[in-house]
């Protein structure tokens, strides 16, 4: 069973919300517009995790994409073995996009 997806967010609401937040904040009232506040951004916390899982998953399908079509133009260029001095700037390029792509996300 999988699971719902998350209810779509209201851009309005979440800048209203963090202008609240980023607000004064000296009475009761100003007090109960935070809690509201807090509570928007509580409830979109699903949306944006759910969006930053499906991009995350989007760039991983991406790379391994990538990096499969740059092994099979290893695999043809090692059965060809045919460097020559045009083709080892293509080499070293395709050895930097490699680096790219394996290099560690933060």
């Amino acid at each position: 069973m999988t699971e719902p997806t998350a209810a779509p967010i209201d851009p309005g609401a979440l800048r209203a919300a963090i202008d609240t937040l980023n607000g004064p904040c000296r009475t009761k009232t100003d007090l109960d517009a935070s809690v509201a506040a807090i509570d928007v951004l509580d409830g979109a916390m699903p949306t944006v995790l759910d969006l930053v899982d499906r991009l995350t998953a989007e760039r991983d399908q991406k790379a391994a994409a990538l990096a499969r079509v740059l092994a099979e133009y290893d695999a043809s260029w090692a059965a060809a073995d045919c460097y020559g001095d045009g083709d080892v700037a293509t080499r070293d390029l395709v050895a930097r996009i490699r680096a790219a792509i394996e290099e560690p996300t933060q």
